[in-house]
């Protein structure tokens, strides 16, 4: 926005307030807002995970669940490792299988 528009820009230099805001505000862009868990995600390495990317336990349930990393999929797939979504994997055979059993009917 503050190349496309002209008044943003003349705010930002002319004013000390607003120029704080907006330089923080940009700092902030991107940064992770919160933990989740994707439901059938898995990454998948010849060493433990340890020895690559940061884990974690999940933030719900009990302290004894499987860790987690703390890296999005872009990361870990810089890193070489593999993610797979099982769960995509498995609707994908559901769906086929649907598609066999009506093509016989």
């Amino acid at each position: 926005a503050m190349e496309a528009v002209s008044e943003l820009r003349e705010v930002h230099d002319a004013d000390e307030t607003l120029r704080n805001l907006i330089d923080n505000a940009k700092r902030l862009e991107g940064v992770v807002r919160h933990v989740s868990t994707h439901a059938a995600g898995v990454v998948i390495s010849r060493e433990p995970l340890s020895e690559y990317v940061p884990l974690q336990r999940p933030v719900k349930g009990d302290d004894q669940g499987i860790a987690m990393t703390q890296y999005p999929m872009g990361p870990i797939a810089r890193l070489g490792l593999l993610k797979m979504d099982f769960l995509g994997l498995t609707n994908l055979t559901i769906l086929s299988k649907a598609i066999e059993i009506i093509a016989a009917l």
